[in-house]
């Protein structure tokens, strides 16, 4: 009886070491598979951001090589002195749609705009501070669409025409339907917030700060990782959430 006893510990002390290693090797595999699983949605999600910027870019600079070997716009613009000409304010309107704008605008050297296609009452109005600061690098900015202001991602493309600056301006609205299409889909959510609201939801009424790679949106525990997106043009700040459900 005296063996027994400490042979009968031993055991359950082992039984119980081997219970709790294999709790830690089940915790850390769940562990191991949620970082791989939020690693995986991030790249996606990086990847695709890159590929939308690059789209616009491409577009806006087609768009600016067909206005800067447009003859006529060139004759209505430096012979005629022509503005109001059709030819030059339905530009942007004719070519918008087709190009998978949403927002496309012609700009002269003094920043005033001279066909607008998300807004033809913009014509002759200044551009303001937006034109100046975008680049060809996609970047947010608000901006007046039929009378609303909404978060969009555009890009300017430099063009001449006989040796005068001109400016193509032009992106996507940033709602719901474009941050779905950056989105990998199936359990991965993306959550934006700039101008102090978030955008991806149908509303959010708490939302915690992030720990251990987990965040707590509208009572609901993601896995969650945040992108510090590049300052907006108003220079606000703008952040991305990628949200992987548990």
């Amino acid at each position: 009886m005296k063996i027994v006893l400490p042979v009968m510990a031993c055991l359950l002390v082992a039984a119980s070491a081997a219970v709790g290693f294999l709790s830690y090797e089940r915790q850390n595999g769940r562990h191991k598979n949620d970082m791989a699983r939020l690693e995986s949605a991030c790249s996606a999600v990086q990847k695709r951001l890159g590929e939308l910027d690059a789209q616009i870019e491409r577009r806006l600079e087609a768009f600016a090589e067909v206005v800067a070997g447009h003859k006529e716009f060139s004759l209505r613009m430096l012979v005629e002195n022509d503005r109001s000409s059709p030819v030059v304010t339905e530009m942007a309107p004719q070519f918008m749609k087709p190009m998978g704008f949403g927002v496309l605008e012609i700009v002269d050297s003094t920043f005033t705009i001279l066909s607008s296609g998300h807004f033809p009452a913009n014509r002759g109005n200044s551009s303001g501070e937006k034109v100046r600061q975008l680049r060809d690098a996609p970047a947010l900015c608000s901006e007046t669409i039929m009378g609303r202001r909404e978060l969009t991602l555009q890009s300017r493309k430099r063009f001449t025409i006989a040796d005068f600056p001109f400016y193509a301006v032009g992106g996507l609205p940033v709602d719901t339907a474009l941050l779905g299409m950056l989105s990998p889909g199936g359990s991965v959510r993306l959550l934006l917030h700039a101008d102090g609201e978030y955008l991806g939801m149908d509303s959010v009424a708490s939302i915690s700060e992030i720990k251990d790679n987990h965040i707590i949106v509208n009572d609901q525990t993601f896995l969650c990782r945040r992108f510090d997106l590049p300052a907006m043009v108003d220079g606000n700040a703008a952040s991305l959430f990628v949200l992987v459900e548990k």
